[in-house]
């Protein structure tokens, strides 16, 4: 946008508009560069407000915009939080069931291969603790929780083939 071009109160209150436009079509798609951009937008109409009347209530106006996409972005980050939760808490019933399967037929293998599973089940407790911390940070990084998540499943595979082993000794 071209401050320049803006002289009237006129000018100022109809590109304020526009941009609340903007960042009202950027909340409800849900896009979080489009509700950056437009965030940067309303700053950058604050920098640059040069109203001959009511410079200072336009400025409020887009101030107040520009945290109500933050609150909007924040409504969805913890909507994608308890998502998350519940999947983890999906995980970790199919785990404590495989954990559950293995430690009932712990008492009919061999030692070693019984302390196996209980290693297996310390990393499969381990990895769902850091994927819950994760979880609980208040902006978590989706790179981690994926690391996370396939560290998980790696382990719980090793639990699967050792339970799968331990009727059908090699």
């Amino acid at each position: 946008m071209n401050w320049n071009n803006l002289n009237t109160y006129a000018d100022w209150a109809g590109a304020l508009q526009t941009l609340l436009n903007n960042a009202h079509d950027a909340i409800a798609s849900g896009d979080v560069l489009k509700k950056q951009a437009a965030q940067k937008d309303l700053n950058d109409f604050i920098d640059n407000c040069a109203s001959p009347v009511r410079a200072k209530e336009l400025d409020a106006i887009a101030t107040e915009a520009v945290g109500n996409i933050f609150e909007a972005t924040l409504d969805q980050a913890m909507a994608e939080i308890g998502s998350r939760t519940a999947e983890l808490a999906n995980m970790t019933k199919e785990v404590n069931a495989i954990t559950d399967a293995a430690n009932s037929d712990a008492a009919s293998i061999r030692l070693d291969a019984a302390r196996k599973v209980v290693d297996t089940t310390v990393q499969v407790v381990q990895a769902l603790t850091t994927l819950k911390q994760q979880l609980d940070a208040t902006n978590p990084d989706d790179k981690k929780v994926a690391d996370s998540i396939t560290t998980l499943i790696g382990t719980i595979q090793t639990v699967r083939n050792q339970v799968e082993t331990m009727n059908h000794p090699s």
